[in-house]
């Protein structure tokens, strides 16, 4: 279960897959978070929040160890996220 899920449980707004690739792999995660919260096409928005999500969930098994304000700051960009999906339905 990812930190979203766990905080957000049953809400499909905001699904984070960690089986599914990134739609954008080449990009950081916070390139991702940015599109995500950039983006104004609500049909794309989706998409956005998931590459963002995955980004997220990828970096935290890739670092393994996080600091207290990488955790911090991972776990704020997640709930923005859950929000933006929150907001947009």
């Amino acid at each position: 279960m990812n930190l979203a899920e766990a905080q957000y449980p049953g809400n499909p707004a905001l699904s984070c897959n960690p089986g599914r690739e990134a739609a954008m792999p080449n990009l950081t995660w916070q390139e991702l978070y940015n599109a995500a919260v950039l983006e104004f096409n609500l049909t794309k928005l989706p998409e956005r929040v998931e590459a963002a999500c995955q980004a997220i969930h990828q970096y935290r098994v890739q670092k393994r160890t996080l600091s207290t304000a990488e955790r911090n700051e991972l776990e704020e960009a997640l709930r923005a996220l859950f929000k933006l999906m929150q907001r947009a339905a």
